[in-house]
């Protein structure tokens, strides 16, 4: 994964503290110069529509939305690991989880039944 810069950076805390505090007119703009540093970095979107969403503003978080889909941007899923008896648990949720298992290539993976209500399970002996 490439690093980001620090601007990048700067930028998106930014644009979070407008999320928390209801800041929706400085979170457009923030947003929208985040969009000029890295127009591809779905983060920027992601967090735009979540301070509409905390404003109670819908057809803006629609907005949003259908632009990552126009663009052809998606949010990277989120995951998270533990290892107990020599054995890793991941957990992963969201969009694109397939990005996922190309991680694990070569491992013995097992794929658990999705659990409707929660995210992926997959097992990796080690």
């Amino acid at each position: 994964m490439p690093l980001k810069s620090e601007a990048s950076v700067a930028w998106e805390s930014l644009l979070g503290a407008c999320g928390r505090h209801g800041d929706v007119e400085t979170g457009e703009r923030v947003a929208m110069r985040l969009g000029e540093l890295d127009p591809a970095n779905s983060a920027c979107y992601v967090m735009l529509s979540n301070v509409y969403a905390r404003s109670g503003r819908w057809a803006e978080v629609r907005d949003v939305r259908r632009r990552m889909r126009a663009r052809n941007i998606g949010k990277e899923p989120g995951w998270s690991s533990i290892e107990a008896n020599g054995v890793v648990q991941v957990f992963l949720a969201g969009e694109g989880r397939g990005e996922i298992f190309h991680n694990f290539q070569g491992a013995s993976l097992q794929h658990c039944s999705k659990n409707q209500t929660g995210p992926d399970r997959i097992t990796k002996t080690i």
